[in-house]
């Protein structure tokens, strides 16, 4: 199902005799797909069989885009994003495939990294916005991996992110609820 890009199902394929016990257990009942899984599952394959699994399934195209198209993407985001109070630059990124198939497998990216401003709190803004933007943090830098949009995305991204980093300047609590977070505080304010 992971490595298919495709729903959460199996096949059991063997010699008839094995096929055949393990269609007569009682397990089978409770665990036998549905209607709609064994529809999306056709729907998968046949992508695959006539080749337009790295168009139609997205998670495979996701995986099979040019690392240049990503760039191009994450410096459109860049670009376009207001960031009064905050330092946003395009940098190279390390992604992860994850799942059950290949948890630990690197894939090297392009993503936009959003400093200078509160990690937690912008990543948390980050998931408010309409339509949400689900980011990571690293370090200090809440990060936007490129990978994970297409090209139509760009444009609600940046609207978003520019929003989010609005939202935080406006409250001025960004950085301070950062610090307080992290033990440390100002009482210059």
């Amino acid at each position: 199902d992971k490595l298919l890009g495709g729903p959460q199902a199996g096949i059991i394929a063997g010699r008839a005799a094995t096929v055949a016990a393990v269609r007569r257990h009682p397990l089978m009942r409770a665990l036998r797909p549905g209607r709609l899984v064994m529809a999306a599952l056709e729907a998968t394959l046949r992508a695959y069989a006539e080749g337009r699994a790295e168009r139609d399934v997205p998670s495979v195209a996701a995986l099979a885009q040019p690392v240049e198209a990503v760039e191009a993407r994450a410096r459109a985001i860049a670009a376009g994003v207001a960031a009064a109070g905050a330092t946003v630059r395009v940098a190279p990124v390390e992604g992860r495939v994850g799942g059950g198939t290949l948890p630990t497998a690197a894939l090297r990216s392009w993503g936009v990294r959003v400093g200078s401003i509160g990690a937690t709190l912008l990543e948390r803004q980050l998931r408010r916005q309409d339509p949400p933007v689900v980011a990571r943090i690293d370090g200090a830098e809440v990060v936007l991996d490129a990978r994970t949009l297409r090209d139509e995305d760009v444009h609600e991204v940046t609207r978003a992110l520019s929003r989010a980093i609005a939202e935080c300047a406006a409250q001025g609590v960004c950085a301070e609820a950062e610090a307080s977070d992290s033990g440390e505080r100002d009482d210059t304010a």
